[in-house]
This record gives structure tokens, C-alpha cells and sequence, in this order.
């Protein structure tokens, strides 16, 4: 579209051109769009939307009209901007819909996982029972035997892009991530009181996991899912969109 020429001044912001960009065509996203407009102005009457505005209409994109509308559609802020004729200037204004969550995989990441221990068939009553909650925590000894030691992998993992409308980055959380567990739910001391930093069994009785434990049994009793959260970050995407980035790794 050519522009307006003559030395005219456009007090009143206009739209010369619009095009809408899908920035993860590439992940097959299909949903989450930009809509792009090059507006003509004059330079003393530059004014913009507030980051809350959406594109309800041509009163909320600071245009005299505006060719498509989405009240879903945030301002994520100007850019492009450069001279015209008279005092005019021309840039780009931009309104997006916050994107669809959406997962990458294929990728790998380095981390430390824990060691698995198991009770003495012998004394496993007598430790287990010294596993009491006291004033300073759980106390008594730890499961006596490391069926596996710590195995720091890089490891299979995947990133999820999470995206989020917020006025304060603080308000937007992040993924807790994944720590050992003993029994199945709940984090316990050891006699140093120290969070544990191993997986154990729990056992039954006498009879407690042998120690053969295969990598399949660790994987099924002990973790809910094998990709589990081990990084976990919040960063700001365009304007109030925030994005939140986290990675799971395949258990190891």
C-alpha cells in the first residue's frame, strides 16, 4: 500500500497497512496471532495504548479505524518507527493474543539424580520406628543400604511454554520442581536433619524391597511421572505477557 504524500499532517492516527503474523507456525500453532498495523501520524500527536488495552475497537488502538477487531488481543507495544512526509512519522503497533501453551521435546538436560537406598531386612523395624516426629524434626537413621548412587545424566527432557497475562511479573508463579521423597508423598529428616536426598521404600513389615530393585521399579513406585520438572523460570514475553519456561527430564 502506497503512502499518503503532500506534506499533509495526520493529527489523527491512521492504519496504511495490516497483516496478521503467527509467530509458532512452526510448532503447528495455529492460535496464537499478532495483529500488525502501520500506522501514519503526526509526530506531535504521537500517543499510545496501555499494555491492559485490547482491540475492542479503533477508540482502543488510538486509530480513527481499525480493520478487525479481538477484544482476546493485548498491545504488546510499538516499533519500526521512521519519518515521513511533512511531520509525519510511520511505525508498527502491535496487538497479540496470549499463546497457547505449547511443548518442545528432543532436547537434553544435566542433572543430579538421587541416590535409592533400602532398609536392613534385620533392623528395618527398630530404624523405621526411629524415623518419630520430634521438636526438631524426624530423627533416627537413615535406610542403611544404597541400592544405586547418585547419577548425575544428561538427560531426555522436554521445555513447556506456559503464557500468561499479568500486570506484575511476581504474580506469576513458576513450577515447583521435583525433589526426593520418602515415603511416597511426603519429604522427611534424616538423623542429621537434613532433608533426605535419596529415594527409599517404604517396605511392609519384614519384608522390604530386596535389593535387586531394578531402574523400572524405582521409576513406577517412586515417581508420579518419569519426566519430571527440573528447572522451572518465569521472563516477560511482549508487554503484560509473561512466559513461563519449564523443562522435565526423564528420570534416570
Amino acid at each position: 500500500m502506497s503512502l499518503p504524500s503532500g506534506g499533509t499532517n495526520f493529527t489523527s492516527a491512521r492504519i496504511i497497512d495490516y497483516w496478521r503474523v503467527y509467530p509458532f507456525a512452526n510448532d503447528g500453532d495455529t492460535v496464537s496471532v499478532e495483529y500488525k498495523f502501520r500506522i501514519m501520524v503526526d509526530s506531535d500527536s504521537y500517543t499510545a495504548p496501555a499494555y491492559s488495552d485490547t482491540l475492542d475497537d479503533a477508540t482502543a488502538a488510538k486509530v480513527i479505524s481499525v480493520p478487525v477487531t479481538d477484544a482476546s488481543a493485548y498491545f504488546t507495544g510499538d516499533d519500526g518507527f521512521s519519518s515521513a512526509d511533512g511531520n509525519n512519522m510511520v511505525f508498527t503497533r502491535t496487538f497479540a493474543k496470549v499463546p497457547v501453551t505449547r511443548t518442545r521435546g528432543n532436547g537434553s538436560f544435566s542433572f543430579s539424580w538421587p541416590a535409592f537406598r533400602h532398609w536392613n531386612p534385620d533392623t528395618q523395624n527398630t530404624d523405621q520406628k526411629a524415623f518419630q516426629i520430634g521438636s526438631s524434626g524426624f530423627v533416627g537413621l537413615p535406610p542403611e543400604f544404597e541400592i544405586r548412587p547418585t547419577n548425575s545424566a544428561s538427560s531426555p527432557s522436554k521445555i513447556t511454554y506456559t503464557y500468561t497475562y499479568a500486570t506484575n511479573i511476581s504474580s506469576v508463579s513458576t513450577d515447583e520442581i521435583w525433589s526426593p521423597i520418602w515415603p511416597n508423598t511426603t519429604l522427611v529428616y534424616d538423623y542429621k536433619n537434613q532433608i533426605v536426598s535419596y529415594l527409599c521404600d517404604a517396605g511392609s513389615g519384614n519384608t522390604p524391597y530386596g535389593t535387586s530393585i531394578t531402574a523400572a521399579t524405582y521409576k513406577s513406585s517412586y515417581i508420579d511421572s518419569q519426566y519430571l520438572v527440573v528447572s522451572s523460570s518465569i521472563e516477560a514475553y511482549k508487554g503484560n505477557i509473561f512466559v513461563r519456561k519449564t523443562i522435565r527430564a526423564l528420570a534416570q
